[in-house]
């Protein structure tokens, strides 16, 4: 269920929050932390994400024989894109909501109003 809500910080600026699943999140996570002002997050993930990915690369090449490496690998980049499309509108909210802002209103997607 897709829902967008609408946040306002302390100095009364509006912050829109969507909450689903997010494709960019799952492709470009450093991306979609900079389209959302999440700088910290955008830069801990564009400097330690490729050692994580190396390291399970390299995990997966010393235990898999050649035919499932490449198996092995394209599964763990499909969890690893959906766990992050998946969690990243989620830490989005904490994140707002760890620096005091507050819920304005909250809209869900393909609700009708009798």
């Amino acid at each position: 269920m897709e829902a967008w809500s609408i946040y306002t910080d302390t100095r009364g600026e509006a912050i829109l929050h969507r909450a689903g699943f997010s494709w960019l999140a799952a492709v470009a996570l450093p991306v979609w932390a900079l389209f959302r002002r999440l700088y910290k997050t955008s830069l801990v993930f564009a400097l330690f994400g490729p050692f994580l990915q190396g390291a399970v690369a390299s995990g997966i090449a010393s235990i898999a024989a050649p035919p499932a490496r490449g198996f092995l690998l394209l599964a763990w980049l499909i969890v690893w894109g959906f766990l992050w499309g998946h969690y990243a509108n989620r830490w989005h909210r904490y994140v707002l909501e760890r620096e005091g802002c507050k819920l304005t209103a909250t809209e869900v997607a393909g609700a009708t109003v009798r």
